[in-house]
């Protein structure tokens, strides 16, 4: 629904999706409950990018709600995968394999993402998603604590936004960023690869930081236009037929359940 209380128009697409990513009905019992969240993640990104897949449904949410969403999760059927202080990791009811990612950040940081969040369509409902500035954040959070094999997608999700967003990528706000949320040497690497030239198939050549082995297949073919074109329907369809090509690589869920960041998000200023 809208602020006015008025249904969404919701498209074929996303009615046949709903039963798979149940986002609607996730997000009616959290309203209910006083249970606020924001979509990140790879469906976020979406949302500004040309999409891409990914075997993931990622939420920010208030640490101290942590019990609530447990309890929430686990009353419509989800099992909770893994967990540490900072991330809770739950596997759906369902035939699909897809993970629903907590992340748990203290208040402060949770209020200040959501005063500035956007609201987006999802799958028949309104959700709310980071700023631009705020998902590149997090990816750099992702970045200087997370695993070394998630990276290259994690820096191809940065320059598609920045990109998009027709921000300067040599202005004060990116270096604002990279100074309170990053390091200098990260700086020095995002302007080395947001400077990068070369068609898709150069691009594309085994080795590079581009190279599509750092993605989840399948991905639009637009997703190195620009400007991309930013789809969260398209990005979950796209989702579903990765997720449907790995179903019985049990080892791709395995490894991706130990490429998680443990390390608590904090909003610097």
């Amino acid at each position: 629904m809208n602020e006015s209380g008025t249904p969404l128009p919701l498209t074929l697409a996303a009615f046949s999706l709903q039963p798979v990513f149940p986002i609607a009905r996730i997000h009616e019992k959290a309203e209910r409950l006083g249970l606020g969240f924001l979509v990140i993640g790879g469906h976020a990104v979406n949302v500004y990018c040309a999409p891409r897949a990914t075997l993931d449904v990622d939420f920010l949410a208030r640490k101290d709600d942590r019990q609530r969403w447990c309890a929430l999760l686990i009353e419509e059927g989800f099992r909770l995968q893994n967990e540490s202080e900072n991330f809770l990791q739950f596997s759906p009811p369902y035939g699909i394999r897809f993970r629903l990612d907590l992340m748990l950040v203290n208040d402060a940081t949770f209020s200040r993402l959501r005063e500035s969040a956007q609201r987006a369509a999802c799958l028949g409902v309104e959700v709310l998603i980071p700023t631009v500035l705020h998902l590149v954040a997090l990816k750099l959070h992702a970045i200087r604590h997370g695993p070394v094999g998630r990276k290259g997608k994690d820096w191809l999700d940065i320059e598609n936004l920045v990109r998009g967003a027709g921000i300067d990528p040599v202005g004060p706000e990116m270096r604002e960023l990279f100074d309170h949320q990053g390091t200098p040497e990260l700086y020095s690497e995002f302007r080395k690869r947001f400077e990068a030239t070369g068609t898709t198939d150069e691009l594309n050549e085994p080795g590079t930081p581009y190279a599509f082995d750092a993605l989840d297949l399948p991905v639009a073919p637009t997703w190195f236009s620009e400007p991309p074109q930013g789809s969260m329907e398209d990005g979950f369809h796209l989702s579903l037929m990765a997720i449907e090509q790995v179903r019985n690589r049990a080892e791709i869920f395995v490894e991706r359940e130990r490429q998680r960041c443990n390390v608590e998000f904090l909003w610097r200023t």
